[in-house]
């Protein structure tokens, strides 16, 4: 008796079990890529205002506001922090997600891939810059900004769980 037969049940029940193992595989990353990613996108002025206006125009007090005036100090010698907007994207990998900025410029967010640290975004400002940044969960990442009235908005990310 000639052994291709059984040779051939052999590959045939290996790749019946490969197919197996890629669909499940798939199914697997699929339900994973179902799951929404969700931004959040900070819209701050920042200006050199003095300093008697600084308590009556700072955001009330809170984890997100002193997150942002921190992050914000840290970077820049501007006095007068105020949160224009927040504004929650809940996007897919490869869906665009955009924020109307109060100066009438627009900021586009996508997603473009995630991993286990963060997720990396493709971040493009109507009529200005565009870049790829790595975003890590929950930490606040600031990544520009325009002219605006008497300083700057700066525009802030933050990835969420």
């Amino acid at each position: 008796m000639s052994s291709w037969p059984r040779i051939l049940g052999i590959r045939h029940g290996i790749l019946v079990a490969t197919i197996l193992l890629a669909s499940l595989l798939a199914a697997g990353a699929a339900s994973a890529e179902g799951e929404k990613i969700q931004v959040d996108v900070l819209v701050t002025h920042v200006s050199q205002k003095p300093a008697s206006d600084l308590n009556r125009l700072l955001p009330k007090p809170g984890a997100d506001s002193n997150r942002l005036r921190q992050k914000l100090q840290q970077h820049t010698n501007l006095k007068h922090f105020e949160l224009l907007k927040r504004e929650s994207l809940h996007l897919d990998v490869d869906e665009v997600g955009t924020v109307d900025l109060p100066n009438g410029k627009r900021v586009h967010v996508r997603p473009l891939s995630v991993t286990e640290g963060g997720v990396l975004l493709a971040v493009a400002f109507e009529g200005g810059p565009q870049m790829d940044v790595k975003a890590r969960r929950n930490k606040l990442l600031v990544v520009g900004g325009d002219s605006y009235e008497d300083g700057r908005l700066v525009v802030s990310l933050e990835v969420k769980n």
